[in-house]
């Protein structure tokens, strides 16, 4: 979870709801996935150039 380190999903998922355990989770792959893709834009970058 380091990518998106808010202290208030941190909050989140220590309550324990879940609700917002299932949101942190979704968060949780939306922020891999981002990383995923810019890792996938620098290749592609090299590549191209």
């Amino acid at each position: 979870m380091s990518q998106c380190g808010n202290p208030y999903i941190r909050f989140v998922l220590q309550s324990g709801n879940p609700a917002f355990q299932y949101v942190c989770s979704v968060l949780k792959s939306v922020c891999t996935f981002l990383s995923e893709v810019q890792a996938m834009c620098k290749e592609m970058g090299h590549i191209l150039q």
